[in-house]
């Protein structure tokens, strides 16, 4: 008997059986492998997995005698193209089966990274803060690509989080700066 191995986030599971992978939470991004194989793969390669991510067909409309059926006719309703048997009408992004961006298997587009932001904060205000900031920035997308959107999504907040503490720490700092300037400028008598 086959025994898979997954990636959930960062972590290996495995090794289970068919059965215990097709329970496993399971997403089109999910990468696979068993023995034998060179290298993993992601979920939808695999043909025992493929009714996992098949499009299901929606019910039949009640009251319309076979209303969108494959390959049935049905009334002509305006502004709706009357069913196909390969539902090949509309653009793209609303025909059965396909996708409509890239982001459609991960649940939407990756959270803010905050790079360029953190970067600038290294620059030109308080490179601790900004390091920070850069550290988990560049977390992000890696975490968000490998399928662990809980910890993309934390790495953005705390990327988030630095920044914006070293913005404050930089206001603060260059207001003490011109303070005591002004204030060296008015007593001192220049």
């Amino acid at each position: 008997m086959t025994q898979y191995f997954y990636a959930l986030g960062t972590e290996r599971k495995g090794p289970v059986s068919l059965a215990e992978l097709r329970a496993a939470p399971v997403t089109r991004a999910t990468l696979v492998w068993h023995e034998g194989m060179p290298d993993w793969k992601s979920a939808t390669e695999f043909a025992e997995l493929s009714d996992l991510f098949a499009v299901q067909q929606p019910p039949k409309i009640p009251g319309i005698p076979g209303a969108l059926g494959p390959g049935t006719s049905s009334p002509a309703v305006a502004g709706v193209p009357p069913a196909s048997a390969d539902a090949s009408y509309g653009p793209p992004a609303q025909r059965p089966g396909t996708r409509r961006n890239a982001y459609d298997d991960l649940g939407g587009p990756p959270p803010k990274t905050w790079l360029v932001e953190s970067i600038l904060m290294t620059v030109l205000c308080c490179p601790p803060f900004g390091i920070v900031g850069i550290v988990n920035a560049a977390k992000v997308e890696s975490r968000y690509y490998a399928g662990d959107i809980e910890q993309a999504n934390y790495h953005s907040r705390e990327a988030g989080k630095w920044t914006k503490i070293g913005l404050y720490v930089g206001i603060g700092l260059w207001a003490l700066y011109f303070g005591a300037i002004f204030l060296g400028v008015t007593v001192g008598g220049f």
